[in-house]
């Protein structure tokens, strides 16, 4: 079998990159035969045998940094091809005197890289700035245990997964890390991303960042073991379809600003004594949001916080409403939680008594909480007192009025502060 072997540069005592005996290929170096690697523009890599390779389908790397001296590095795993990346691949990269980009395509090959930083600097104070970016495509694989998306000052990182998977090495050591004090952003659209650990907003629960942290999923499946939007940085994830499945605990705005919106699609949580959807805790700030327009969105222990707000969207006509918002095992709130009923997109025209939530364990007190209704239209009231439990089930009455009354424009405008109780 063709080889290239690659060996990652050391760092200088003082935090510098150091090459050591490296090679520097500034020209292409382009592998094809039934799969297709090619590795392009300028890099780092150790030691200096890396000869152009033809007809070699599979080829290995020891480590490697997409990116030099100011200009870009490039990665191409093709339809078929499979390479391997043992240590660590780094796609862009700054240093004092230059931020450079990178960039990794696999359309259809597979790789396999244990450890993927998207960017990498060890210059907390350069003024200079770089980006990485993936693309998943065509049946492209990329198997980790690591994978860093802007995470350092300045780098900014893009992941985009289109038919495509992003899978563990190590079924019990694996995460996806996203921004911190960079900014990342994953987008879903199509495929697999299988990772124990999704961390949206940085890792590490001490200090503070200014960086920003997105996902989106709007297609094919997010699983995960557990999901943190808002630990060092800004964490935002926002789903308009595809699934999530959540097998532990989802924590939002754990100590920074979490933000979490499920407006279509899937979104469940496996049922355990142990899994927490939490919404708000420590110092951060966490809104989420649950439209009744998602295919599905069941949580386990459901626990919102005094610096926590969730939002109910009730959006749509007569035939967009069946079930429940959101199903719940158990349901735990502040008593200043800040709970919310949208109602700016709503267009039903006919009354219609709602179903917003279902909570299977439901006992005590825990059920009388204060909602707030937000954007009621001139052409509906609310029915009765507001917001109701009729058994395990959360509900309201909104009644529709052809010619809208100065009291339902005036309660539409200024929104009602009502209580949840049970009825007898």
């Amino acid at each position: 079998m063709n080889q290239l072997v690659f060996s990652l540069f050391s760092r200088a005592s003082r935090g510098s990159f150091k090459l050591v005996a490296a090679a520097l290929l500034s020209a292409s170096c382009l592998l094809t035969a039934q799969g297709q690697v090619s590795v392009t523009g300028s890099l780092y890599s150790y030691p200096g045998d890396g000869a152009p390779v033809a007809d070699a389908p599979t080829v290995s790397f020891s480590s490697l940094v997409l990116g030099r001296d100011g200009q870009a590095g490039v990665m191409v795993v093709g339809q078929g091809g499979e390479a391997t990346v043992s240590s660590y691949l780094y796609v862009g990269a700054i240093n004092g005197s230059y931020g450079s980009n990178g960039v990794v395509s696999i359309s259809g090959g597979t790789l396999y890289a244990p450890s993927v930083w998207m960017t990498m600097t060890s210059y907390s104070d350069s003024p200079y700035a770089a980006s990485g970016t993936l693309s998943i495509t065509d049946g492209g694989t990329l198997f980790t245990s690591e994978l860093s998306v802007g995470r350092w000052k300045n780098c900014t990182s893009t992941i985009t997964i289109s038919n495509g998977t992003i899978k563990y090495i190590n079924a019990t050591s694996s995460t996806m890390v996203i921004g911190g004090t960079g900014s990342g952003t994953v987008h879903l659209q199509n495929g697999l991303v299988d990772l124990q650990t999704v961390y949206v907003g940085g890792q590490y629960s001490s200090g503070s960042a200014s960086g920003t942290a997105v996902m989106t999923v709007s297609g094919g499946l997010l699983t995960t073991s557990g999901l943190v939007l808002g630990s060092v940085g800004t964490g935002e994830f926002y789903m308009n379809g595809g699934t999530t499945n959540v097998g532990g605990s989802v924590n939002v705005g754990n100590n920074r600003n979490g933000t979490l919106s499920v407006m279509a699609g899937t979104f469940t949580q496996a049922v355990s004594t142990y899994s927490y959807f939490t919404v708000g805790g420590n110092d951060g700030s966490a809104a989420v949001t649950f439209s009744n327009k998602a295919d599905l969105i069941a949580l386990s222990n459901l626990q919102v916080n005094s610096n926590g707000a969730m939002t109910l969207k009730l959006e749509g006509g007569n035939a967009d409403f069946s079930g429940a918002v959101l199903t719940v095992d158990r349901l735990i709130t502040s008593a200043s939680a800040q709970m919310i009923i949208d109602l700016s997109d709503y267009a039903a025209t006919e009354d219609k008594i709602l179903d917003l939530m279902y909570v299977t364990n439901l006992s005590g007190s825990e059920g009388d909480i204060s909602w707030v209704i937000e954007g009621l239209g001139s052409q509906y009231e609310i029915d009765g007192t507001g917001a109701y439990w009729d058994g395990n089930t959360l509900k309201i009455g909104i009644n529709y009025i052809p010619e809208p009354s100065v009291s339902a424009a005036l309660l539409g405008l200024l929104g009602v502060a009502l209580a949840a109780r049970r009825r007898k």
